[in-house]
């Protein structure tokens, strides 16, 4: 039982990875930028 949710779960994850995949790796390439001027730069 746990097998057929965590395939499911898996399947629906890659999904959406195709489908929105383009737009976290911006999200996340912004996030790791402003992460690296905070260090670089402390208020």
């Amino acid at each position: 039982m746990a097998v057929v949710v965590q395939a499911a779960f898996f399947v629906e994850v890659l999904a959406l990875e195709t489908q929105w995949g383009v737009e976290f790796s911006y999200v996340e390439a912004g996030d790791f930028a402003v992460g690296a001027v905070e260090q670089a730069c402390p208020a």
